[in-house]
C-alpha cells in the first residue's frame, strides 16, 4: 500500500486489486498527537453464481436473474439484440434479464457482460441459452380442464394440474394413453386418434395423425411408481361444437351435442360418452344406433368391481366401473355430493367455457312431460334441442341398455342420488337417479347469455 499526506486527510492506496490485508496507519503530528487507524483491505470481487444447469430460458416469455456478488459498481450489457437488460435489486445484487420470443426450431445462445461502472472493462461474461420453438398449441395457457376439444390435425401440449384448477397432479414420471375409441364399433388401430405421446417438464404433448381421426382418447400422468396421479379426456371431433340458445331471457347456451360425441344426434357417432355422476373419467358409449352395443376400445377396457371407491380408486382406475346389486346407489366410499356442483369443480368432465348442466340452467332441463321421439333416429327434441338416447350402463349390472337413457344434471339431491334427466320411449322427465348409473352429460356454457 501507499499513504499520501495532504492537509485534511491522509489516502491510503493498494497498489493491486489483488491485495487482501490488514494495516496499522500511524499518524503523528510532532507535536504530541498521535493517532493509529486500523484499515482492513478486500480484493476486488465480481462473481456470478450461476446454478449448476447454467441460465437457460424458454422459448416464449423467458426471464432470468443472474445472482452477482460484487464490491465494485458495475454495468450489465446484452451482446444479443434478443436480450434485455431490465433492472438490478442493488440490496442482493439480483440482475434480471429478459429474452425475447424464440420464434425458429432451433436453440440459440447469448452473452451479457457485466462491465465496471464506466468503462467497456468486462468483469464478467454470463452465457443464455434460449429453447428452441415449441410448435405444441397450448391447451391449457387460458383454462386448464379434464377434457380438451381438438377439432384439426396438429402438435398440442396441455399442463399437468388437476382439471379446472392449478393444482399439480404430483410428480410426474412418464404419460400414458389409457384407451382411444372411434365412438363405433369397429375394432380400433392404435394410434389412430393420438399418434405420439410424451412428458415434457410439467406438460404432456401429444401429436394427432397428419389427417385427423376423430375420436376419443384418455392420457395419463404417471409417476415413477406407474401410478395414475391423473387423466384426461382427449375429445376429437371436426363437427362444430357450439351453443344453442333456446329464447328464455338470461338462460345459459346448450351444447348441440353430448360431451364425446364426434356427429351430430341420430347419428352413429352422436350419443357420446358414459359417466357415473361426479368422476371425470368417461365410460364408452352407445356404438351402433338402435341396438345396445359400446363402443369398441383399443387399450384399457371397461372392468367391474363391486367394491366401493374411494379418490384414489377413481383416480387411479379410470376405466374401473362400480356396480352392485339393487343397493349399488352411489360408487362412492365417502362423501360425494359436492364433486359436481353449482359452480365447476376439480371433477367436472367438461371443456373449457362449458360445464356439467343444472337442473335450474334452462328450461329444457326442467321438462316433466313427453316429447316426441324420432325412433328412426333415436332421437327427440325438447325446446328446440335435438337428445339421443343414449342408453344408460345400469348401477345394478354394469352392462348397457340403450332404451333406457339417463342425462346426468350437477344438482346432487342427497348422499346417493342427484337430480338427473331420464329418458324412456318418448318422454323425458327430471327425476332421481343413482350416482352410479352410467349416463350422458350435456355441457352448458360457463356464462349465461346477455
Amino acid at each position: 500500500i501507499s499513504c499520501e499526506v495532504k492537509s485534511d486527510k491522509i489516502v491510503v492506496t493498494p497498489k493491486s486489486a489483488d491485495v487482501e490485508c490488514m494495516a496499522l496507519v500511524y499518524a503523528d503530528t510532532k507535536t504530541g498527537l498521535t493517532s493509529i487507524v486500523k484499515l482492513l483491505f478486500e480484493k476486488e470481487i465480481c462473481k456470478v453464481v450461476a446454478p449448476a444447469e447454467g441460465y437457460v430460458v424458454d422459448f416464449e416469455n423467458g426471464t432470468v436473474e443472474v445472482n452477482v456478488v460484487s464490491n465494485i459498481p458495475f454495468e450489465v450489457k446484452p451482446q444479443a439484440d434478443w436480450l434485455h437488460y431490465v433492472s438490478t435489486k442493488a440490496t442482493s445484487y439480483t440482475v434480471t434479464i429478459t429474452a425475447d420470443n424464440n420464434t425458429v426450431a432451433e436453440p440459440r445462445t447469448g452473452i451479457v457482460n457485466i462491465v465496471r461502472a464506466g468503462t467497456d472493462d468486462v468483469l464478467q461474461t454470463i452465457e443464455i441459452a434460449q429453447k428452441p420453438l415449441d410448435p405444441s398449441i397450448n391447451l391449457s395457457k387460458k383454462e386448464s380442464a379434464n377434457c380438451y376439444l381438438i377439432s384439426k390435425a396438429g402438435q398440442y401440449k396441455f399442463a399437468t394440474v388437476k382439471g379446472n384448477s392449478a393444482e399439480s397432479v404430483g410428480s410426474v414420471a412418464s404419460a400414458a394413453i389409457v384407451w382411444e375409441t372411434w365412438n363405433n364399433t369397429e375394432t380400433v388401430t392404435a394410434g389412430s386418434v393420438i399418434a405420439s405421446l410424451e412428458y415434457d417438464g410439467g406438460y404432456i404433448k401429444f401429436a394427432t395423425p397428419e389427417t385427423l381421426k376423430c375420436g376419443n382418447a384418455l392420457i395419463a400422468a404417471k409417476d415413477a411408481n406407474g401410478v395414475i396421479l391423473w387423466s384426461w379426456h382427449i375429445w376429437v371431433t371436426d363437427m362444430a361444437i357450439e351453443g344453442i340458445d333456446c329464447g328464455h331471457a338470461g338462460e345459459t347456451l346448450v351444447m348441440n351435442c353430448n360431451l364425446g360425441a364426434i356427429d351430430v344426434p341420430g347419428t352413429n357417432g352422436g350419443f357420446g360418452l358414459q359417466y357415473q355422476w361426479g368422476r371425470k373419467d368417461p365410460f364408452m358409449g352407445c356404438g351402433s344406433l338402435g341396438h345396445s352395443d359400446l363402443s369398441t376400445v383399443c387399450g384399457t377396457e371397461m372392468t367391474l368391481t363391486t367394491d366401493l371407491l374411494s379418490e384414489d380408486d377413481a383416480r387411479q382406475n379410470p376405466t374401473l366401473f362400480y356396480h352392485v346389486g339393487s343397493n349399488g346407489k352411489d360408487w362412492f366410499a365417502g362423501s360425494a355430493s359436492d364433486r359436481w356442483a353449482e359452480s365447476k369443480t376439480v371433477n367436472d368432465p367438461c371443456p373449457a367455457g362449458w360445464r356439467a348442466a343444472r337442473s335450474t340452467d334452462n328450461s329444457v332441463f326442467l321438462l316433466s312431460g313427453g316429447t316426441v321421439a324420432d325412433m328412426e333416429t333415436y332421437t327427440f327434441t325438447a325446446d328446440g334441442v335435438v337428445f339421443p338416447f343414449s342408453g344408460t350402463i345400469y348401477y345394478e349390472s354394469g352392462s348397457f341398455d340403450k332404451s333406457d337413457t339417463i342425462y346426468h344434471l350437477a344438482d346432487d339431491y342427497n348422499t346417493t342420488t342427484p337430480k338427473g334427466w331420464r329418458v324412456k320411449s318418448s318422454s323425458g322427465s327430471r327425476t332421481a337417479v343413482r350416482k352410479a348409473s352410467g349416463g350422458a352429460v350435456r355441457c352448458v356454457a360457463v356464462s349465461a347469455v346477455e
